[in-house]
């Protein structure tokens, strides 16, 4: 498991961490909100956990910044304050459960592990990036009127791609979600399936590219969809 902590207190922080470790958990801390949500973007983890009261900064928008971006990793909130309302406004706008602090970490511990086994399983049907849909229920691409059906691991690699919005997605993490961090699959596999994808892109007429960032990995990049006078919306 890979849990992303964002807390404000460093001694707290650290604290997480290193119960975290005991039990073979990684993670990693961003002690700011911004760094925080940048950070969450990766979608390299399993869990996020967020501290509800860091200094100067609404975490309930946080919350919900997080989710406008398609972020369905499961978000466990830290907080001392136990009041119905408070709890509500942060389960209503996008957090999975919530933890009175302070706790017992064995119960910590099994929230974690319950959110980590439901990571997938809710989430939203459909992503979109440009004048590119994907149906996360029947695996297809949809433009426009037109709807092509994908392999598992094309929509596995389309769902990075769409989920990240435009931002790099690294080769070394297509394998290790697609493939498994102990696979034999090399970059060769990778490039072939986003070959898969771009032709497909292609056939139904979308105007989302995958570009390739050379011995790094890809991104996703929207072109402005002409009007009928022949100038860019």
């Amino acid at each position: 498991m890979n849990v992303l902590i964002i807390e404000g207190d460093h001694e707290i922080a650290k604290a997480v961490q290193h119960f975290l470790s005991i039990h073979f958990i990684e993670s990693d801390i961003r002690y700011e909100a911004e760094d925080g949500f940048q950070e969450s973007l990766s979608f390299r983890y399993d869990v996020i956990i967020i501290e509800s009261k860091i200094k100067g900064v609404d975490n309930l928008g946080l919350v919900k910044k997080i989710r406008s971006k398609n972020v369905d990793t499961p978000i466990l909130v830290l907080s001392n304050d136990n009041s119905i309302d408070y709890k509500v406004s942060y389960l209503v706008f996008g957090a999975d459960d919530f933890l009175v602090v302070p706790f017992i970490f064995e119960e910590f511990l099994a929230r974690l592990y319950v959110l980590a086994r439901r990571n997938g399983q809710i989430r939203i049907d459909k992503l979109s990036f440009g004048d590119l849909y994907l149906d996360r229920l029947n695996h297809r691409f949809l433009c426009k009127d037109k709807v092509i059906a994908l392999s598992n691991k094309e929509f596995m690699i389309s769902e990075l791609l769409i989920k990240n919005q435009g931002n790099l997605v690294s080769k070394d993490l297509m394998v290790d979600k697609v493939w498994g961090f102990d696979s034999d699959s090399t970059y060769n596999s990778v490039e072939v399936y986003v070959s898969f994808l771009r032709n497909k892109m292609k056939k139904i007429g979308s105007k989302v590219y995958i570009r390739s960032r050379r011995n790094n990995g890809y991104f996703l990049e929207s072109l402005p969809v002409p009007n009928k006078k022949g100038r860019k919306l």
